[in-house]
């Protein structure tokens, strides 16, 4: 069934917005929406005195970047689901994907195929797999028009 503006409907369910995501796995969001502020740095030195930026509410509820929800929530959408859910994988999976499409981030997360959507490298137009593609592609291409050129010059 399409909606009014044509973009096919979803099943209910199978969306999941990056605030749900927080919600769901965020260990700074207290129950009140606000954020503790605990940084990733912090938690990687142990023995030193942890810091934090207490915040009224969360960033990622607010539509902002949060650097926690970056490094620490987001890698957990490409892990399987520890119950073998796969509805909740493809959630996790939808709240990345609307979280990435809001907020650029630096590194290789910003670099995307523009055939599939993958991960491509730096200076490169596609990923692997579509350039191996677009090679073999342009290759038949060659080789057809060569033959076409063959064939017209034989039968002159």
């Amino acid at each position: 069934m399409e909606d009014v503006c044509g973009e096919a409907r979803v099943k209910r369910g199978v969306r999941m917005s990056p605030a749900q995501f927080a919600h769901g796995e965020c260990a700074n969001l207290q129950p009140d929406g606000a954020c503790l502020g605990v940084g990733v740095d912090s938690l990687i030195d142990t023995g030193q005195p942890k810091t934090c930026t207490h915040r009224d509410r969360c960033a990622v509820a607010s539509g902002k970047r949060c650097g926690y929800f970056e490094r620490v929530i987001l890698p957990l959408a490409d892990l399987p689901s520890p119950r073998g859910d796969a509805q909740r994988q493809a959630r996790r999976a939808s709240a990345r994907q609307t979280y990435l499409g809001r907020h650029v981030l630096a590194g290789s997360l910003e670099r995307q195929c523009p055939e599939c959507g993958g991960s491509r490298l730096r200076r490169h137009r596609f990923c692997e797999v579509c350039a191996t593609k677009h090679r073999r592609e342009g290759a038949r291409e060659r080789v057809r028009q060569y033959r076409q050129l063959e064939r017209a010059a034989v039968t002159l």
